[in-house]
């Protein structure tokens, strides 16, 4: 089993990921790169169009053209793993597709900063806090007003708030309102009827247009075009050593990333040269 992962649609080759390390891929053929480009295209629409209808129209096409895709692939590059074993990106965007699973679209390029991971990272925010959101979100208390009194909530949960956490949710501050994008604000407001509604909270970041579908909601594109985006630049990642982020957990660092998305901040320097520094 190997993850193939394809940069520039095809034209500038790639890399393939396996048991024996990292090896080079070359450019693909022209007319395998014009079939995941085609395959791209169809992805990226099916993600703005509400289930039912995408089923209907796109959902046969893409089926039996991802099949032939990955049969391809499989015979340039060897067995991939069935969870997210292919990577496709190109310049207006991408995919990830495991073996048996259907293709999931990413916006390219993403901004780095903000993801999850990154954050997590630099200590930003940290896991603690990720862990108090998701346990709030799932009694339907309102994650961007916690901050605003998050002892409460904890009595409220029957949870304990530990100093780091308090700490971290007053410098998120996810009780500011005067979130200045306009899609981030309407990003903010389809999280909240999610919390309100309380039986998509795992789901709206997976799949918001099926989750606004359901819930009967009218979401732009942009909305589910910058979900997506926040959502496969990192919140996959783990949480820590063994720990894998689950559902929950990512619809809730989804919104603290979108919240954080269109605001300037610098992110703290870490050495991990391990040299001592004169």
């Amino acid at each position: 089993m190997a993850k193939v992962i394809l940069f520039g649609g095809g034209d500038g080759g790639g890399i393939r990921i396996g048991p024996n390390g990292i090896e080079p891929i070359p450019p693909w053929d022209p007319s395998l790169r014009l079939q995941l480009r085609a395959l791209n295209d169809l992805v990226r629409a099916s993600a703005m169009m509400p289930e039912k209808l995408s089923q209907r129209l796109l959902g046969g096409v893409i089926g039996k053209l991802t099949g032939s895709v990955l049969t391809q692939v499989e015979q340039i590059a060897g067995e991939i793993d069935a969870d997210a074993g292919f990577v496709y990106q190109s310049d207006d965007g991408g995919f990830t597709c495991g073996s048996t699973g259907k293709p999931i679209p990413f916006p390219w390029p993403v901004d780095p900063r903000r993801t999850v991971e990154r954050l997590l990272d630099a200590g930003v925010i940290e896991q603690d806090t990720i862990h108090f959101l998701e346990t709030a979100a799932r009694s339907k208390l309102d994650v961007f007003t916690v901050a605003r009194d998050p002892e409460a909530a904890a009595k409220k949960l029957g949870i304990e708030l530990r100093p780091e956490v308090a700490r971290n949710l007053a410098k998120l501050d996810l009780s500011n309102d005067k979130v200045e994008d306009e899609v981030d604000r309407a990003v903010v407001e389809f999280y909240r009827k999610v919390v309100t509604d309380g039986r998509h909270v795992a789901d709206w970041a997976t799949n918001p247009a099926q989750v606004a579908e359901r819930l009967k909601l009218k979401v732009s594109p942009e909305v589910i075009d910058r979900i997506i985006a926040v959502r496969d630049a990192g919140v996959s990642g783990r949480l820590g050593p063994g720990s894998v982020m689950c559902p929950a957990a990512v619809a809730v660092a989804v919104a603290i990333v979108v919240v954080l998305w269109t605001r300037e901040f610098e992110l703290p320097v870490r050495d991990r040269s391990g040299l001592r520094k004169l």
